[in-house]
């Protein structure tokens, strides 16, 4: 425990006095003011609760706070202030859990003392300004063309220089320039050293961060908690360790649904062309790692409410491009479907890849963007060369 004191001087005192959580300041912050009151958005002050699940009906008729939350024409559930929900499920209950998923099963006091340490460890691990610009500017001529999930121009003017939803946003960044071969002389912590990190040891150093404010919650934007998910996933995609990228996917895919992305979302959001966008690239993901792991999709077009031909044509031309190749793909894993009956005349239809950038109007982009979408032949998975594996720590 000497060397934890060390690492993590509130530690020591953590383990003096018991009675009270300790609050360490991480970066302007305390561990309450990150775990307790991050910034708050309009998607974390309501609680939605379907019609589908009985306790929607009890909550519609016990608060009169609760609205109805539409779909279309049809009324598909209630939305109830958190705060209220939160409050009936404790009296019910009787029991709150203060600990986190990470260190489930621990005692109080492990956590008191590990889960600042890991928040400040964590929060640090970021890139110096000038290399982050160099990283940003990689993300956004060579990532956000094809696969827009994050958005290059942050953070926004509201956003706090020190909150954790700016630092996750901008490992999230990082991660995902990391695999270029410009981003090798600015692949520096300087919280851990001053010299380049290797490729391998700065995306694991990465996303062992990226991870931990994902699982303890640190940022109550489930947007952002998507978007860190979604490059998990995409870049390791062909690394030896299938299972975590696939977990990474099922997760987006999991808070796409809670925030109803899959509905028409003009309806009801401001941001609704960046959630649309946002679900455009985690539906894509789930088709990729469908192909490149045999596994099922999780997201299924019965279950939308929009209309998915406007939505991909209303992109840009890269990302329209991009989803182009997606649908075709999500052909071919049809083909494989243990289902009987497939239907598979559209084969000898198949278009040729000139045929679907003139298609999207993508005859303008550069011949260095279009040539990421280059097949490899000697893996035939490998459509986009950009993909480039990244192996996690386990």
């Amino acid at each position: 425990m000497s060397s934890l004191n060390k690492s993590c001087p509130a530690a020591e005192s953590e383990l003096q006095s018991t009675a009270q959580p300790t609050n360490l300041g991480l970066g302007g912050l305390t561990h309450q003011a990150l775990s307790e009151s991050p910034e708050p958005t309009s998607d974390e002050e309501l609680q939605f609760i379907g019609h589908t699940n009985p306790q929607g009906i009890f909550l519609a008729a016990t608060s009169p706070t609760a609205s109805i939350a539409s779909g279309g024409g049809d009324k598909i559930g209630v939305w109830l202030p958190r705060k209220t929900y939160d409050h009936i499920k404790r009296h019910r209950i009787g029991l709150v859990n203060r600990r986190s998923k990470t260190l489930y099963g621990q005692s109080q006091l492990i956590s008191n003392v590990l889960l600042p340490c890991l928040l400040d460890q964590s929060f640090h691990l970021i890139p110096n300004p000038v290399d982050f610009a160099v990283l940003q500017n990689i993300y956004k001529t060579e990532v956000h063309p094809i696969f827009p999930v994050v958005e290059f121009d942050m953070p926004p003017p509201t956003t706090a220089e020190s909150s954790p939803t700016r630092i996750l946003l901008m490992q999230t960044i990082c991660l995902a320039a990391a695999t270029s071969p410009r981003a090798r002389k600015h692949l520096k912590l300087p919280s851990l050293s001053d010299s380049v990190q290797m490729p391998s040891d700065f995306i694991s150093y990465l996303s062992q961060a990226i991870l931990t404010f994902v699982d303890l919650g640190t940022s109550r934007d489930k947007l952002v908690a998507v978007q860190a998910l979604s490059v998990l996933s995409l870049f390791s995609q062909l690394s030896n360790d299938n299972h975590s990228s696939a977990e990474y996917c099922g997760r987006a895919v999991s808070y796409v649904q809670t925030l109803q992305l899959h509905l028409d979302t003009s309806r009801f959001r401001k941001d609704h062309r960046i959630a649309t966008r946002l679900f455009l690239c985690v539906w894509a993901l789930d088709r990729l790692n469908a192909a490149f792991h045999g596994r099922p999709v999780l997201m299924h077009g019965r279950d939308f409410g929009r209309d998915m031909t406007m939505s991909v044509s209303q992109q840009d031309n890269g990302f329209q491009l991009f989803l182009v190749v997606i649908e075709l793909l999500d052909k071919i894993i049809d083909l494989y479907r243990p289902s009987t009956g497939t239907q598979n005349n559209w084969v000898d239809d198949f278009p040729s890849f000139e045929d679907l950038i003139i298609q999207t109007g993508s005859q303008r982009i550069s011949g260095y963007l279009i040539g990421k979408f280059h097949a490899n032949e000697k893996n035939p998975l490998h459509v986009f060369s950009w993909l480039n594996p990244i192996e996690f720590a386990g």
